[in-house]
């Protein structure tokens, strides 16, 4: 995300990169990339706004994959 605004993009495009664009060029934007009754329940909750730092990605609280909350600390790789 950082590089990406570093080329230039705006808060808001990163934003759109990181959800309904990047859904749309896979042509899955029917299932995901919006919240949306009938959509695929893939969900990050951050502590920040993307839309006011760019260093919000890095605040991830909980991620939910098809309507499942899953805890940050259970998606970390395990360094044994």
């Amino acid at each position: 995300m950082q590089q990406l605004q570093k080329a230039g993009l705006s808060l808001a495009q990163i934003f759109k990169a990181a959800t309904i664009s990047n859904a749309r060029e896979f042509r899955i934007d029917s299932q995901l990339g919006s919240i949306e009754k009938g959509k695929i329940a893939n969900l990050v909750l951050l502590k920040k706004s993307p839309l006011e730092s760019v260093e919000a990605y890095d605040s991830t609280v909980t991620v939910w994959v098809h309507g499942t909350p899953v805890s940050r600390d259970s998606l970390a790789v395990d360094s044994k």
